[in-house]
């Protein structure tokens, strides 16, 4: 029993002085990979804190703003596989929110209108002009909407991919457990055998590859992130409240698995369709992170819907 006793101590030891060890490397690396961070666009500072703004195709065109889901360490290189067929004939922009790739970590708070607020104000520093045609993916779903309802004015239409809806938060699961043990893995490194957000990386170059490993170590579910998650029940009910923007909407909707009971996520996004007769909804049989894998296909039905 004692020989037992002993070799079980032994193992726990050793997978006490493995972890400590790993978290020891992690935060080391961590370090290092901030300083090897080049960014590729335009950093503005907003609210004296740096926010990155990146931009491809000619100016006086219609501008598209790409924004990014809940928790994407590189939104930048995220989106790159989609606004690589839109550039030619757009002018695609990516607003890279406080917490998320080369912005600042700000510790400001997430409420949908701060949010909203900061992304017009870098928009102007970065000498972007609107109107714009909001691209949001999943939960940027809810600034879009606000801000589309609040300033009409600045926004021509919103194409959404995979949004999620005001209405999805009420059937989406409680996954606040599964957050924080995320975030303690996170911060003790296990992200780098695993990526937690992975990015699809045939649209990118070497160098390119190895800035997105580098944001996805150092930005993975920081302050700013777990805030704004915290946030989203909260903003998802004052963006209710403020209704339905009456304007143009191309709607990319996936399959819905993971995302709650089977078959809601796709009908709260059929029910939401149908309330608005300028909206056309495009069913994918794919996974969230849709322009990963219909990348083409959106492209292409996004032009046909601009022009």
């Amino acid at each position: 029993m004692r020989g037992y006793l002993k070799y079980g101590l032994v193992i726990i030891g050793a997978i006490i002085f493995s972890l400590f060890g790993l978290t020891v490397y992690n935060h080391y690396m961590f370090a290092k990979e901030k300083q090897q961070l080049v960014t590729n666009g335009k950093l503005v500072q907003v609210k004296e804190k740096q926010m990155h703004v990146y931009a491809e195709g000619k100016k006086n065109r219609k501008t598209l703003v790409l924004m990014s889901g809940s928790g994407t360490a590189s939104p930048v290189y995220d989106f790159k596989v989609l606004y690589s067929k839109l550039s030619d004939e757009y002018r695609t922009v990516v607003v890279e929110k406080f917490g998320y790739g080369y912005s600042d970590i700000s510790g400001f708070p997430r409420d949908v209108d701060t949010m909203v607020q900061e992304a017009r104000e870098a928009l102007i520093l970065a000498g972007e002009s609107g109107p714009y045609i909001l691209t949001p993916h999943s939960m940027s779903a809810l600034e879009a909407l606000y801000w589309a309802k609040m300033y009409p004015d600045e926004i021509e239409a919103i194409i959404g991919l995979d949004m999620a809806l005001p209405r999805g938060y009420e059937i989406l699961p409680n996954r606040q457990f599964m957050i924080n043990i995320t975030r303690a893995l996170t911060y003790m490194g296990f992200h780098r055998f695993s990526f937690i957000n992975p990015v699809n990386e045939r649209a990118l170059n070497e160098d390119e590859i190895k800035q997105h490993h580098n944001l996805v170590h150092t930005m993975t579910l920081n302050s700013d992130m777990l805030e704004e998650i915290k946030m989203v029940t909260e903003n998802a009910k004052t963006v209710s409240r403020l209704g339905n923007p009456n304007i143009p909407m191309l709607l990319f909707t996936s399959n819905g698995e993971g995302l709650g009971e089977k078959g809601d996520w796709v009908n709260t996004q059929r029910e939401y369709a149908g309330m608005n007769d300028h909206t056309r909804l495009i069913e994918l049989d794919t996974s969230h992170y849709i322009h990963y894998e219909q990348s083409d296909r959106i492209a292409e039905e996004i032009k046909i819907f601009l022009k």
